[in-house]
Parts: C-alpha cells; structure tokens; sequence
C-alpha cells in the first residue's frame, strides 16, 4: 500500500543521481522518489518489480526489474534475502523522513536478519545531497579521480564520488577526453565517468570506445549531439558495442580467417548501426 511521504528539495540536486540517471539510461530520480511512498516506516519494501511498478510507473513501457537492480547497484537501495524472499531497503530513508506516530511497525524482516543481495548496508549517509551510502557504485554504475592520486588520495575520492576504495585500486588510470559537441564546444568525460563506464561495462575498453566515438564524430559532423543528449549517446554507443561483443563472440565460436590472422575476428571496427543513435543525417568521411 503506498504512503505520503516527504521530498526535501536537495533530493532534486541529487548530482550523483543524476548522473546515474544519465550513464544508465533509466528514470532513476523518479523511481527512487517514488520508492519512498513503497515503504513501511522502516524504509523497507517487498522487491516485486511488477507490483511496485504498478505504484510507480504504471504507464511507462520498461522493464523495472532492471530499474530495481540499478538502483541497487548505484548503492540507492540495498537488495537482500530472508528466508527465500527478496525485500528492498533505502538505507537513509529514517533519516529525511518524519514518520506519524501512529503508523503501524514493520512487519518485513531486517537487513540483518538475511543476506545481503545488492548494495551495502550501514553506512553514514554522506553530508549534503548525497543521500546513498559510501559504497554507492553509480555507473555506474561511480568513479575517482586516478590521475596524479595517491593510494589514501585515491581511496578517500572513490568513496566521495561513489566507488569503493577496494575497486578504485582495480582500475586503469583515465585520462580527460572531449567530445565535439553541435553548438561548439567540447563534452569533458572525466577520469570519473570513464571509472563508472569501466564498471557498467567490463567487456570494452572504455577509453579506446571514447576514441573511436571521437574519430566517428570527426567523420560525421552533421551527426554531433547537443551537451543535453551526450551522455545518453554515449551510454547508448557502449550498450551497444558490448552487446555486439557478446552476439559475435558466441557466433564466432572460436573460428579464425582462412589465412590465419584476423584483424577483427567480431567484427567490432564495424560501427554503421550508429547511425540509429544520432539525431541528423550526414555524409560519412570516404
């Protein structure tokens, strides 16, 4: 049964939920605001996609299992199991909500008393408008800072933008790339959005992709993308590339060319369904 609820306005400042928002492509912001009206007093709820879709989203066509996860993997909920039942939590829930007295007690089970699925419980809710716990992976699921960081420097970093310090250290270092925007300008994916593409998307090589965007935005100049739909193109170019890694991996089944050496065994340098993820029509560079 859905409650009222309270939004404080720092929730709509959120950045690192919007920026988990961008990088995975889902109403993340709505869902989560959404959630708070889906739990008891505790800030805990039943993880049924279908019927918490139903008090949600109902209108919108999507998948919210998926939405659920994300939310779980960026560290906004936390997903666990008790007993074979899978229950969700918003671990800062008690702390930006004043409950009326007379609402019943929680009769879902704690955190504690299972497993926990997705996400991490017990964290003090970062100051300001961050209001995930510490080990929030946005994109994101989220990123540090790798350049020029030393091993603490690093580790204090991933936890204020989102990372745990334990995967900070398993990260590649980043370096700044621009990407040409249509009204001029460049678009800077920082070190800290490559770490969170680097996470979201294990298969790529997060940096050479961006180059190759580069490259293809020089050939297509008629195709660049205003500052507004940047990240959505990129998160798009990077689903796609690594759910063509995946089909052409399993369809290659190991086979190599007639001479023995394949450039491209997947056939990755082919970039021509790219063309559905901008908005005008240009001459490609012969």
């Amino acid at each position: 049964m859905a409650r009222i609820r309270t939004v404080k306005p720092d929730l709509f400042r959120h950045e690192q939920l919007f920026e988990a928002e961008q990088a995975t492509g889902y109403p993340l912001r709505l869902v989560f605001t959404g959630l708070f009206c889906c739990c008891d007093r505790e800030g805990r709820f039943e993880w049924r996609p279908r019927k918490l879709k139903l008090d949600v989203l109902p209108y919108d066509d999507i998948d919210f299992s998926r939405v659920l996860d994300a939310l779980a993997t960026c560290g906004f909920v936390v997903k666990y199991e008790v007993a074979g039942v899978i229950y969700g939590c918003i671990p800062s829930f008690s702390k930006h909500q004043v409950i009326n007295n007379r609402e019943k007690k929680s009769e879902l089970p704690e955190i504690s008393a299972g497993t926990v699925l997705s996400g991490k419980y017990g964290s003090e809710t970062p100051k300001n408008n961050e209001l995930q716990t510490d080990d929030a992976r946005v994109i994101d699921a989220s990123g540090t800072r790798h350049e020029n960081a030393q091993e603490e420097g690093k580790g204090r970093e991933g936890e204020r933008k989102g990372i745990t310090a334990a995967a900070a250290e398993n990260l590649p270092a980043f370096k700044s790339i621009g990407l040409p925007l249509l009204n001029g300008g460049f678009y800077d994916v920082n070190s800290e959005h490559q770490a969170r593409f680097a996470e979201l998307f294990p298969n790529l090589d997060v940096g050479q992709e961006l180059r190759n965007m580069l490259s293809w935005f020089d050939c297509n100049p008629a195709k660049l993308k205003p500052r507004t739909q940047m990240m959505q193109f990129i998160n798009a170019w990077l689903t796609n590339r690594q759910s063509d890694l995946h089909h052409k991996r399993a369809m290659a089944g190991g086979q190599s060319s007639d001479s023995g050496v394949d450039d491209d065994p997947l056939g990755l340098n082919d970039t021509s369904w790219a063309d559905d993820l901008v908005l005008p029509s240009a001459e490609v560079c012969q």
